[in-house]
C-alpha cells in the first residue's frame, strides 16, 4: 500500500477508529460520471466522521502523510 494510506491507518489505529475511508479507494479516480454519483454521497459519509485525515503537502499517495512543506 502507499506510505499516505499507512500513515491513515496508522493514525485510525493510534485514535482507536473501527473504520477508515479512503476517498480515492471508493471513486473511480478520472471519472467525472463516477465522481458525479459519489459526490452526492460524500456529505452523508462525512458527516459521521470522527475526524478527517489530509495529506495536502503529499504530490501523491506515495508522500504520506507527514510531509514537511518546503519554502
Amino acid at each position: 500500500l502507499p506510505r499516505t494510506f499507512l500513515d491513515a491507518m496508522l493514525l485510525t489505529r493510534r485514535f482507536k477508529l473501527k473504520c477508515l475511508w479512503i476517498d480515492s479507494l471508493c471513486k473511480l479516480q478520472d471519472s467525472t460520471s463516477d465522481w458525479e454519483i459519489e459526490l452526492a454521497k460524500m456529505g452523508h459519509i462525512y458527516r459521521g466522521s470522527s475526524i478527517t485525515i489530509a495529506a495536502t503537502s503529499a504530490k501523491d499517495s506515495r508522500d504520506g502523510c507527514f510531509v514537511e512543506k518546503k519554502n
